[in-house]
This record gives C-alpha cells, sequence and structure tokens, in this order.
C-alpha cells in the first residue's frame, strides 16, 4: 500500500509559511506538532484516521479527505488552486506580427 497521497494537501504553517503535504508521514509529522492546547476532537479524529490508514485500516484518501476537514475548520488549509487555460484566439498571432 502505498501512503503517498492522490493529491498533496497545503496549509498553513504560521510564520514558516504554506507547507505542502505529499504523504501520510508528512500529515502525521504535521499532526504531531500540532499544539497540545489547540487539540481537541477534530483533530483526534484526523489523527486516528491517519493511523489506521497507515496501519491498512482506512484507505490513504480517506485519511486524506480527512486531513482536509481537519484543515479547513482550523482555518489552516490553504485551497487548491487549478491553473487557468485561456482560448487561444485565432486571430492574436496575426496581430502580434503587425
Amino acid at each position: 500500500m502505498t501512503m503517498k497521497l492522490s493529491m498533496p494537501v497545503v496549509v498553513n504553517n504560521g510564520f514558516a509559511g504554506p507547507r505542502e503535504m505529499r504523504s501520510l508521514g508528512e500529515i502525521a509529522s504535521f499532526l504531531d506538532t500540532w499544539p497540545a492546547e489547540r487539540r481537541g476532537p477534530i483533530f483526534s479524529t484526523a489523527q486516528r484516521s491517519c493511523r489506521a490508514a497507515m496501519e491498512g485500516h482506512l484507505s490513504v484518501e480517506k485519511a486524506r479527505q480527512c486531513f482536509v476537514q481537519f484543515a479547513r475548520l482550523t482555518n489552516i488549509l490553504v485551497p487548491a488552486v487549478e491553473p487557468i487555460a485561456f482560448p487561444k484566439s485565432p486571430s492574436a498571432g496575426s496581430r502580434l506580427a503587425q
């Protein structure tokens, strides 16, 4: 079983700036450093799901989704930005040549 995420999760890591996580190991490490005073039921659920996936009891994607919800609810999730594809204008090249 691969522990690599299907899509990275980016969170705001305070003064250190955005942090991109590409594996369950990186998520587990991030959760291990989460301040004790900010740990609660949402944190516990995210941590349990991560551990369950690492032990093969839960899919990596389900654990990722749980962590994304944790990050969203704690206001640290950096929204994914999809690249914008601009349609090619058939006359764009002719205008540049003028």
